[in-house]
């Protein structure tokens, strides 16, 4: 077999498939003469047809062999060692380019061992023929009758494994020398031309993608290659340009790079795997954010819909988001987005319904519980009714959360108590566990034999009936004012001064006018208002405004009266013609004293974390000033501080009503009470209006009523020390026993005189303190669990005003209840794990799972 037949043959069998030349004759003979001239040192190393050649020698038994090769061709080296070398053989080839770095030690033997890509592969060495071609970037080595094993076979620096160009400073590369001047390489040449490699084995620079396509043998057919910029190197810096230029253009680099990028670019279906992964990683993102902008929006009570699915605040907030997101943007353009009303309520419902899971696993956690119940009427003229749930934590720390707003279609008490009990079912809360409920005086809620408490108490006795102490000294207030014509007048005189204030803008520029002449810049027709018609408690600052104002007001009112006829102008004359009687003045200076004092007791009621035990206690002092006004000294006081602002005002003086005589017939049968002076008449009334609010007081807040007096029975044994068996054999968590030896122990060690002592007493224990008092606990429980009002949802009635406008008056039931429960529990809104919901929406169908895929 002839030499080429052989190369051809072996290039085949190894998938090479390359073309090779013939070797010349000479450097065959020249090898052969050489090799047997020099038995015992190595004087050539030839390559293979089209590769450099390198020369070697070797000068001891460990020799640093250093050449210039290219880093991407394969290199076959052909060792020859001498038959009559004793020494084991090193031979270290290094090199500072990307080309292959190898340790070779040889022994004397009669193999030869050959690392083809770090795997050794022995060859006979019978076989005279070395010239099956290894693959590219491997060595290939040769001995006659010595041994030589490749012992450090990884190739660090190959070009194949290189992602981009060797492109160093450019005072590493040689310049080139011309008889008359010095030409440099350029740095430019590197942002022009980003293909450019540097070898610094072969000093010169190549053609990164064709070398490496090269090595990899991926342009073995490409016609009309340029050796310089594939295995020789180029350094004629003077025709840099063109040449740069002109094998940009070739054929051969297009398709050196077309190889390359294409060995880079993954199967089909990975590709579309990975596009669909990428896809889904997208649109989870956006469905975050999706989620993300709903909870801005229920947190904000903002509306989300508009006239159409572009025109509401959802989408806009999306839009604008999507500036700083190009995903989003893209994901908002697909045809299956979920921003839908559909969607936007399936949103809204797992927000509303984590954070109700949320209130109602502490209840179910924490035991006993209350409720609080109360209606109004929404913007469309729906009635509504709240619901609010009382409980108390392991530190007895009281809680009351709003659970949300239910319509019903009337009013009557077993319309309402359906409802209560419908939403206990529906929240999993035990019947068993209500001890205490808490709504208005109205009928239908607090009626004795079939009010919503008489109805629920039928269900369950424990459920201990309180009427809400807030609405208690309203009425107080509201019976108290009815009772008395003097007070009734001035409170009516001033809000119908509110109502001008409020519907005539000259009138209102004619009071700021006066206040900016008088130098009064603290007061603002604003201040000015009408008294609320339903909270009597409210109309405190407008009557202390109209007392603080009042010469103010007639000034203007005066100014109003004479602009002209209409019909402003006529309400203003009669207005100034009640302003500027003394009684009116009087009547406001005797409702502000019992106002204040009847407003800061609703204030202090108002708390969440009122018990019933502090209201009686308020109630009992607040009963107790107002009787301390019930003097004639305090009148004589009020009395002489009217007449003095009467005079100081120009105002009519206080004078006895002129009275009609009875007939003559009846003259001598009745006696006539008439009273001696002005101030007896106005004492009369102001004493029946003091006597009113005393009396409302304490009739309301009876102890005789059966929710107070269980709650004081109850209060006594923690005060006391001592069970009472008649109250604790109605609660089955009551133990006897137990109870009798805690309370004893409890009230020997810590003497709690109220219920506030006895909570902060526990408070300040230990965890192993408390394990001793754990019935004691339940009676504490029992105690503060009892609501004092029902202002919770009246909290919820203010969400309820912001939520359900006339622009919003359409909204279904189901939203407004969503909206509401994430509107008024804005804390734990924050709070909800948005990933985990995204997650939750995204289990609840196949389709979504496509489109989504899963969150790791």
């Amino acid at each position: 077999m002839s030499r080429n037949d052989a190369i051809s043959k072996r290039a085949k069998l190894t998938g090479i498939k390359r073309f090779f030349k013939d070797i010349p004759q000479d450097e065959q003979t020249n090898v052969s003469d050489e090799h047997n001239r020099q038995p015992s040192s190595i004087s050539s190393l030839s390559l293979i047809p089209e590769q450099p050649v390198v020369y070697l020698t070797l000068e001891s038994s460990t020799t640093e062999i250093a050449g210039s090769s290219q880093s991407c061709v394969p290199c076959a080296v052909i060792l020859s060692l001498a038959e009559n070398d004793e020494q084991d053989l090193q031979l270290n080839f290094n090199s500072n380019d990307s080309c292959c770095q190898q340790s070779i030690s040889g022994s004397r033997n009669s193999s030869i061992a050959v690392c083809v890509d770090d795997t050794p592969q022995h060859l006979d060495s019978d076989d005279p023929d070395p010239l099956d071609l290894p693959t590219p970037g491997s060595c290939y080595l040769h001995g006659s009758s010595s041994s030589i094993s490749v012992s450090s076979m990884s190739i660090a620096n190959n070009i194949t494994s290189l992602g981009k160009p060797n492109q160093p400073d450019i005072s590493v590369i040689p310049v080139q020398l011309l008889p008359s001047r010095s030409l440099h390489f350029q740095k430019n040449w590197y942002q022009e031309y980003q293909w450019l490699h540097y070898s610094s084995g072969l000093k010169k620079v190549l053609c990164f993608y064709c070398s490496k396509a090269s090595a990899l043998g991926l342009i073995d057919l490409a016609r009309c290659k340029d050796p310089a910029f594939i295995l020789n190197g180029f350094d004629n810096w003077k025709k840099a340009h063109e040449k740069f230029r002109s094998h940009q253009m070739s054929r051969t680099h297009q398709l050196a790079i077309n190889q390359i990028s294409a060995i880079k670019r993954p199967v089909v279906n990975v590709q579309m795997n990975t596009l669909k992964l990428k896809e889904q990683e997208i649109s989870r993102n956006s469905l975050l954010k999706l989620f993300t902008t709903i909870r801005y929006l229920l947190r904000q009570g903002s509306a989300i819909r508009g006239h159409d699915e572009t025109s509401g605040n959802y989408f806009q907030l999306l839009k604008l988001r999507s500036e700083d997101d190009p995903d989003l943007g893209m994901y908002l353009k697909r045809t299956t987005n979920f921003i839908s009303p559909r969607g936007q309520e399936e949103m809204m419902e797992m927000f509303s319904h984590c954070i109700v899971r949320e209130v109602v696993s502490d209840i179910q956690k924490h035991g006993c519980f209350a409720i609080i119940v109360d209606g109004t009427q929404d913007v469309s003229g729906r009635e509504q009714e709240s619901i609010c749930l009382r409980h108390v934590n392991s530190d007895l720390h009281v809680r009351e959360d709003f659970v949300g707003i239910y319509e019903i279609p009337t009013t009557t008490s077993e319309s309402i108590a359906g409802m209560v009990f419908d939403v206990l079912t529906r929240f999993a809360l035990p019947l068993s566990n209500l001890r205490a409920q808490t709504y208005d005086g109205a009928a239908n809620m607090s009626g004795h034999y079939t009010g919503c408490q008489a109805r629920v108490r039928q269900c369950q006795p424990l459920a201990l009936y309180f009427h809400c102490a807030p609405h208690i000294s309203n009425l107080v207030m509201q019976n108290a004012v009815i009772s008395s014509q003097l007070v009734r007048n001035a409170l009516q005189w001033t809000n119908e001064l509110g109502v001008l204030m409020n519907r005539s803008g000259k009138y209102r520029a004619m009071f700021r006018a006066i206040c900016v002449s008088n130098e009064s810049e603290s007061l603002h027709p604003s201040a000015i208002k009408p008294l609320c018609p339903t909270r009597w408690l409210c109309r405190l600052p407008a009557i202390q405004s109209a007392l603080d104002n009042y010469s103010t007001i007639l000034l203007s009112l005066k100014e109003m009266a004479d602009v002209g006829v209409t019909e402003s102008a006529t309400k203003a004359n009669g207005l100034l013609d009640r302003f500027q009687k003394g009684e009116t003045l009087l009547g406001l200076m005797i409702a502000a004293r019992p106002v204040a004092l009847l407003e800061q007791l609703n204030s202090v009621l108002q708390a969440k974390s009122a018990t019933v035990s502090g209201m009686l206690e308020t109630v009992k002092i607040s009963t107790e000033s107002i009787r301390a006004w019930y003097s004639d000294e305090v009148f004589h006081e009020i009395f002489i501080a009217a007449e003095e602002k009467g005079e100081t005002y120009q105002l009519d003086p206080l004078e006895i009503p002129r009275r009609r005589c009875p007939p003559k017939r009846y003259a001598d049968q009745v006696a006539r009470d008439q009273p001696a002076n002005p101030e007896e008449h106005y004492k009369k009334q102001y004493l029946e209006f003091i006597d009113a609010v005393s009396k409302g007081l304490s009739d309301r807040c009876d102890l005789s009523k059966s929710g107070l007096a269980q709650y004081v029975k109850l209060e006594n044994m923690l005060t006391s020390g001592k069970v009472n068996l008649d109250v604790i054999s109605k609660y089955p968590e009551l133990d006897k026993c137990s109870l009798q030896m805690q309370l004893e122990m409890f009230k020997h060690n810590y003497k709690p005189d109220t219920l506030n002592d006895a909570k902060l007493s526990y408070r300040s224990m230990t965890p192993e303190v408390r394990s001793l008092f754990l019935q004691v606990v339940v009676l504490l429980k029992l105690l503060l669990v009892c609501p004092v009002s029902s202002c919770e949802c009246e909290r919820s009635f203010s969400a309820l005003r912001r939520l359900k406008t006339w622009l919003r008056a359409t909204m279904t039931q189901p939203r407004l209840n969503c909206v509401s429960v994430c509107h008024v529990h804005r804390e734990k809104l924050d709070k909800v794990d948005v990933r985990q919901l995204a997650r939750i929406f995204i289990e609840q169908s196949d389709n979504r799972r496509k489109i989504f895929g899963t969150f790791h």
